[in-house]
């Protein structure tokens, strides 16, 4: 089982970044987080940044969600029934969100931009 961890999953984001040669301003500028929320997020300010941001830096530098977040490399993998029950919730949308063809996950990020950083209010 995978268990969230901030800072391994800003060493996997980072990683990734770098073996895509992204600067954070051109991560960013093609993912549409702002580089303000990006260095929050890179520079542990952020200890739990929104799934519709992590769903932007994913897509850019093509990492599914699921590894971005957990580490885990087998978002393909057909998970059993029961196995569900001990897997966070979190984690399994991640999974479903990483094995949905496109129209669902165009859904998925309809649904969540009323809850987007840059469209929340400014509390930071």
């Amino acid at each position: 089982m995978y268990n969230y961890n901030a800072e391994d999953m800003i060493i996997r984001i980072k990683k990734a970044k770098k073996q895509k040669g992204f600067t954070n301003e051109q991560l960013a500028e093609i993912s549409g987080v702002p580089v303000g929320t990006l260095n929050k997020v890179l520079g542990t300010a952020t200890k739990e940044p929104l799934l519709s941001t992590i769903i932007k830096i994913s897509k850019v530098l093509d990492v599914s969600v699921n590894e971005i977040i957990f580490g885990d490399t087998q978002a393909d993998t057909p998970t059993p029934p029961d196995a569900n029950k001990e897997v966070p919730t979190a984690q399994r949308i991640a999974r479903a969100y990483d094995r949905a063809d496109l129209p669902v996950k165009r859904t998925v990020e309809v649904a969540l931009e009323p809850y987007m950083e840059d469209k929340a209010p400014q509390g930071d």
